[in-house]
């Protein structure tokens, strides 16, 4: 008795080859994590920005949320506030008499809030509102309506965080001891300023805790642009003590 199936010879299939492809980004990476969990796995789009994290005297989101909250308890309500975070998402709308406003959602590593932008503010900012992007903003609260317990946070300014370092950075203080002072360290920071002229000075500390003396070293006419080979040195040498003076 012949069978349909049984004297039939299954066909060899060949297990399909995965093309090689690019590999993504850290930012590419994140994007896709967040997008099929809801939550980034691998990291942090904030993890490439350790250096002004640290350095830049930039407050968190649960400290701004936190103050705003209880505003109207603060001797001093017109407090500067220094952010940065991620974009996760901008809403476009529109006022009763049909002019644009928008919505942007600012996260960091504590928290996440809403900031809104009308007006001459939608007009000046309205090209950072793009979900994804890593972007640093200034601003302070201010009385909304001349209405004394009423108050609404203004943005004073918004760039792109990569930006921070190159454009606000006006000197770096490095505090270290005699026995710090490697050819190494010259070396780096002789040819890092020749590579990346600019206005930041650097300073240099070089103390003695037994001896308690001290010599400061600066730069007069030669400055640098900060830099990501500047700032990973840096973090690859947690001994130096480093304070960055912001414009």
């Amino acid at each position: 008795t012949n069978s349909l199936f049984g004297d039939m010879a299954m066909p060899e299939i060949a297990t399909p080859k995965i093309p090689p492809a690019p590999e993504w980004t850290l930012t590419e990476l994140l994007d896709h994590e967040k997008e099929v969990t809801g939550i980034f796995i691998s990291g942090h789009p904030l993890d490439n920005y350790r250096f002004e994290m640290q350095y830049y005297g930039l407050h968190t989101i649960v400290e701004f949320t936190e103050f705003k909250e209880s505003i109207h308890l603060q001797p001093i309500k017109s407090r500067l506030f220094r952010l940065a975070g991620l974009i996760t998402d901008v809403q476009l709308r529109l006022t009763k008499k049909g002019n644009q406003f928008a919505i942007v959602s600012l996260e960091d590593y504590t928290g996440n809030a809403e900031f809104a932008f009308f007006g001459e503010d939608y007009v000046r900012f309205k090209d950072y509102f793009i979900k994804g992007a890593v972007v640093y903003l200034t601003g302070g609260f201010k009385n909304r309506f001349n209405q004394e317990d009423n108050f609404e946070f203004k943005v004073q300014q918004i760039m792109l965080l990569e930006s921070l370092k190159k454009t606000q950075t006006r000197q770096v203080q490095i505090d270290m001891k005699p026995d710090e002072v490697t050819p190494e360290l010259i070396d780096f920071f002789e040819n890092n300023m020749k590579k990346y002229p600019g206005k930041t000075s650097i300073r240099f500390n070089i103390y003695d805790r037994a001896l308690q003396a001290k010599v400061s070293l600066n730069t007069l006419e030669t400055g640098l642009e900060m830099n990501d080979e500047m700032t990973e040195f840096l973090n690859k040498h947690p001994y130096l003590e480093v304070k960055v003076v912001t414009a």
